[in-house]
């Protein structure tokens, strides 16, 4: 009985927690904000269009998307949340209003029911109710979007410029305090439908209203687009010139605006350029500065550094980047690269300083058991094994990971510590290579088959048990028939049979058990084993025997001291 409880505790245990990680992770995924961003097939300027001009138009914002970077987030101004806050009362009232107007509609058409005075009063009261509740909601929802837009008294009275205005709305998006600048108002750049072929396609009426028209951006809202790429280009023979333009929604806001001339054999460059200088404009967020303090102060000139894998150029030990993250890789010759990513949001100035390790090359002879013959693979490189079943690496004084493959193509990893790297240059491989997959699958039927044994033999042994209390209870009371008592013997040696084969299929299952963490423990790596350095003893020998003839020889020359 015990050992079922536990079953049913652990089946419980097991239901909640498998719905705390379901929990977990549909709220890391779905609570991330997403900024989406499409493009819109570009207007060809000059010429008619046809099949050619048509995919040109195609190519170039499909490009320009690809080209955007994979780990954008946009910073999501003050500014920018209240737009949408107000979008959203916006909907919000018109919903009311059509409530509003067709509850009116309602209490007017009661005079002409056949009601008494007195129901038609109970029934106009109550559309009256509702009416002024949603009255209510429309002076709230009012009060509120007042309150987004800063429409008070005071600022009423404000002669300010709208050049002045504007700039004092830019130092308020720039200088927010901590809570409006923490990571809850950074957004995941994301491409329209997740693919950059797909583009944005109004309908007819839309696109001849203009990007600026309700309808239009009522479209945008439906897909859920946050900033919409848009270009035109004009054609001359196989060089071109395209203007493409940032859009950002609610509101239809130009945001940036490119101009770029390119032949149609740098298409690529070009779209690269264009997708650079919108980035900016996307992840809303001025450039950062990178300031480098390299060690030792001797290689600092001759550090090369990358940004997302291309190489930087330094002023002054300083680099300008776009907000975002990066990935940042340092190189020199004779020195371990450094490599990191980081986001880069929130400041102005980054102070990075990074000390180089000085590359430390050794070679290595490592050896494998005589009955074992294949290769060994270290940095995507494979090393054959010579006749003496050893073979030599290069490595950098770092911790090794390694795989050897045998003749039959049965693999095994192993590890070489750092701490085993300053013991000696010969290590031993005790690699044992098998199907380690095909071993944990076999161990993992052996033990199901264990479990179902012993949940099995619980049957017999529990039904026994309860027949054997009951005999020896009435036994006990003296109320069994002494015909009886064979049988209550019987039960008692049934119980006792039952219960050991209950125990001998526990102790199965546990050995099972066993056996199955010890396969699941061999996929991990084994560790290299350094050899001893070994002594010869005719060397010793030999030493030895110098050593007392120079002793020798100097008590000739001096003689002994007393």
């Amino acid at each position: 009985m015990a050992l079922e409880m536990m079953i049913q505790t652990y089946n419980k245990v097991k239901k909640y927690f498998f719905i705390l990680i379901l929990i977990f992770f549909s709220t890391s995924i779905f609570s991330q904000n997403q900024w989406v961003i499409a493009a819109k097939k570009f207007e060809n300027q000059r010429g008619k269009s046809n099949s050619v001009t048509d995919g040109i138009t195609e190519m170039f914002p499909t490009r320009i998307l690809e080209k955007l970077g994979s780990n954008l987030y946009r910073t999501v101004s003050k500014s920018e949340i209240d737009d949408k806050e107000i979008d959203k009362l916006k909907k919000e009232r018109t919903s009311l209003f059509l409530q509003l107007s067709g509850l009116i509609k309602k209490r007017d058409s009661l005079v002409t029911g056949n009601y008494s005075k007195k129901e038609l009063e109970q029934k106009i009261q109550e559309e009256e109710k509702q009416i002024s509740e949603i009255k209510q909601k429309i002076d709230e929802n009012l009060l509120k979007q007042k309150q987004l837009e800063n429409f008070t008294e005071s600022e009423n009275q404000n002669n300010l410029s709208s050049e002045e205005n504007s700039f004092m709305k830019f130092l308020n998006d720039l200088f927010l305090d901590e809570k409006e600048n923490e990571t809850e108002n950074l957004a995941k750049v994301t491409l329209y439908k997740n693919d950059f072929n797909t583009l944005f396609i109004p309908s007819k009426q839309a696109s001849s209203d203009g990007i600026k028209s309700v309808l239009f951006e009522n479209e945008i809202k439906n897909e859920k687009i946050n900033g919409l790429i848009t270009g035109k280009i004009s054609i001359y023979g196989d060089y071109y010139s395209i203007t493409v333009e940032l859009y950002l929604f609610p509101g239809a806001e130009l945001a940036a605006t490119v101009t770029e001339v390119g032949s149609f054999a740098e298409a690529d460059l070009v779209s690269s350029l264009i997708a650079r200088e919108l980035t900016p404009a996307i992840t809303n967020s001025l450039p950062v500065q990178l300031k480098f303090k390299i060690e030792p102060a001797e290689i600092d000139k001759k550090v090369q550094i990358f940004i997302d894998n291309e190489v930087a150029k330094t002023v002054n030990g300083e680099i300008k980047i776009d907000a975002g993250v990066h990935k940042i890789q340092l190189v020199c010759q004779g020195y371990e690269p450094v490599t990191t990513s980081y986001s880069f949001s929130g400041n102005r100035t980054y102070n990075i300083d990074v000390k180089m390790q000085i590359s430390r090359e050794q070679n290595i002879k490592l050896c494998l058991p005589e009955n074992i013959t294949g290769s060994i693979y270290l940095h995507g490189n494979g090393n054959l094994i010579d006749e003496n079943n050893q073979t030599s690496i290069t490595i950098n004084n770092k911790k090794i990971l390694g795989i050897f493959i045998s003749e039959t193509n049965e693999k095994a990893f192993f590890v070489i510590p750092e701490n085993q790297l300053d013991k000696g240059n010969k290590m031993t491989l005790n690699v044992n290579a098998f199907d380690r997959s095909q071993n944990i699958e076999k161990h993992r039927r052996r033990m199901y088959n264990s479990y179902s044994g012993l949940l099995t033999s619980l049957i017999p042994t529990f039904f026994t048990m309860g027949q054997a209390d009951n005999y020896n209870y009435l036994y006990s009371q003296g109320t069994l028939p002494d015909s009886k008592n064979g049988i209550r013997t019987g039960w008692n040696v049934a119980q006792y049979v039952s219960t050991g084969i209950t125990i001998g299929c526990g102790i199965w299952f546990i050995y099972e058990l066993v056996n199955y963490f010890i396969a699941a423990d061999e996929v991990l790596p084994v560790e290299a084993i350094t050899e001893p350095q070994q002594i010869k003893l005719d060397e010793v020998k030999t030493e030895n025997i110098i050593e007392n003839e120079d002793k020798l020889e100097n008590i000739e020359k001096n003689g002994v001291k007393k």
